[in-house]
């Protein structure tokens, strides 16, 4: 499925430690399978889930991901980025943008793959954004 690393499976056992109610991690994709896709971690009250979410259990804290999702986390990786005194959660998620366009598919569709998985983030990394 994917893997959390051991600091990232710590520093969100962590988090869960500070909450007072019982809640879980809900991982979603929005936008699957586009190049806009966007895997987002939020706190989730397992009670409150569909029950198309798996519960997947890690040490202090159980993730719920909705199967419909579970194809685009595929080969996902969580770590733990630390920069100074601030840290935050990474994913490397290869498969929740879907695939790029095939050699045979029409341009327009090209353009918008490149536009959206490379010239935006580029762009975006400096306050800017690009609309088709």
């Amino acid at each position: 499925m994917f893997t959390i690393s051991a600091e990232a499976e710590k520093y969100i056992a962590d988090l869960f430690e500070q909450q007072d109610e019982e809640l879980g991690l809900k991982i979603e994709v929005e936008k699957a399978g586009t190049p806009v896709a966007n895997v987002t971690f939020n706190f989730a009250r397992p009670k409150e889930l569909h029950k198309k979410y798996t519960k997947f259990p890690y040490k202090g804290f159980d993730a719920y991901i909705s199967v419909s999702y579970l194809g685009y986390l595929k080969g996902s990786d969580v770590a733990l980025k630390i920069d100074g005194t601030a840290k935050k959660l990474t994913i490397t998620a290869p498969n929740a943008k879907g695939s790029a366009p095939k050699n045979d598919a029409p341009l327009k569709e090209k353009i918008e793959y490149t536009l959206y998985t490379e010239i935006s983030p580029r762009l975006a990394s400096r306050g800017g954004f690009a609309n088709w």
